[in-house]
Order: C-alpha cells, then structure tokens, then sequence
C-alpha cells in the first residue's frame, strides 16, 4: 500500500470540524497553539506561511489566542509578529530556567537598571 505524503496546511474539514464544535458548545479551549513543525520551517515556505494565516484567521472569528512555540532564529520571531502574533515561546526569547532561577529573575531587578548600575560603578 502506498503512502501519501500529508499536507501541513490546515484542511477545510478541520476548519469547518472547528467552527462546528464552537457553534455547539463544545470546543473549551482559550489558546490555540502554532507548532514548532511550522515555525523552524525555512524562510518563505509557503506552505508553513499559508498554515499560519489559516489559524490565525480562524482564531479571530473565534476569539481565541494563539500561541507560537519553537522560536529559534530573529527571522521566526519577525515572520510571526508580521502574522499578527504577539505571544510567542522558544529559546530565541529565553532558556528553560530551574525554579530558583525563576525566583532570582523576577525578584531582581530590571536588565535595564542592572546593567545602568553595573556600568556606573
């Protein structure tokens, strides 16, 4: 038996499944997530662009967030922002951090004024 190969555009039966499972109730989601397969996809790829349109256009009638994971390079960030997405997750933004690293991140105080302070001495 032979393999076809799938596509990773959006197909109009998951759009029309969506909006479906909206209009009835029963989609009890608040975000929908971007897959890092499309984002590291090469600049200009047309179909990982043609897959991010699709969501983000059938988040918007929805009222849903989206969600980018997989950031690696300034172009992804750049290509996303140039989609309409504003929240956006991978190593390109920040690296994973233990919980006391957390801690000591948000207690300390702000790059800005660590490295002012840092430079006046």
């Amino acid at each position: 038996m032979r393999r076809v190969a799938r596509s990773p555009c959006v197909s109009r039966w998951m759009i029309s499944k969506v909006f479906h499972a909206q209009l009835s109730g029963g989609l009890p989601i608040d975000k929908i997530k971007i897959d890092p397969s499309f984002v590291q996809r090469p600049p200009g790829d047309a179909d990982a662009a043609a897959a991010i349109n699709a969501v983000v256009l059938l988040s918007q009638p929805l009222g849903k967030s989206i969600i980018a994971e997989g950031i690696k390079t300034p172009d992804q960030a750049w290509m996303l922002k140039a989609h309409g997405l504003q929240a956006q997750l991978g190593f390109h933004l920040g690296r994973p951090m233990t919980d006391g690293q957390v801690l000591a991140y948000l207690d300390g105080p702000p790059r800005a004024a660590a490295w002012t302070s840092a430079g006046a001495k």
